[in-house]
């Protein structure tokens, strides 16, 4: 079953796809509405409508992809547990030529980071979060990734900031 995050993510995923579509994206935030209504229900209740989400954005990709002709990628399933988020020198490192798929793949990985950052950089060491805090400074001004990917760069820049600043404090 996919979480409220995971779901969170392939919704950014497609409204970055879809920025042009004013159909696809109003769907979409009803879809988000629908998911950030259930943030403060129980887990058992936040998994079922995280299911429900993901199913109907299932839904809207199909109907997306057959309008256009292609096969819809399903909803992305969360990863198993203990896996580490790829660090920025991964992220970056992925081709970004074009509006690929590759492409696509670094906004919504970005994207992700950017939602939860502290969760994201919390266990690095800090020699580490200054190598990525680099890296994601990069990332904001790197005019080939776009706006969305670089504003979601500057706020896990942002965020590796702040923590840097706090544990040097303590």
């Amino acid at each position: 079953m996919p979480s409220l995050d995971d779901v969170r993510a392939a919704i950014a995923h497609e409204r970055l796809v879809a920025w042009d579509d004013e159909a696809v994206t109003a769907q979409l935030k009803d879809l988000q509405a629908q998911l950030d209504a259930s943030a403060d229900a129980p887990p058992d209740q936040q998994l079922a409508a995280a299911e429900a989400v993901a199913e109907a954005l299932d839904r809207l990709r199909s109907a997306k992809g057959q309008a256009q002709g292609q096969a819809a990628a399903p909803t992305p399933r969360p990863a198993p547990a203990g896996d580490r988020p790829v660090d920025a020198r991964t992220l970056l490192a992925r081709p970004v030529s074009g509006l690929n798929s590759d492409r696509r793949r670094v906004a919504v990985d970005l994207l992700e980071a950017a939602y939860n950052p502290n969760a994201y950089l919390d266990s690095w060491h800090p020699a580490d979060l200054l190598a990525e805090l680099a890296l994601w400074r990069s990332a904001a001004s790197d005019p080939t990734l776009g706006r969305p990917v670089r504003r979601a760069a500057a706020q896990v820049g942002r965020a590796c900031e702040q923590l840097l600043s706090a544990r040097s404090t303590n």
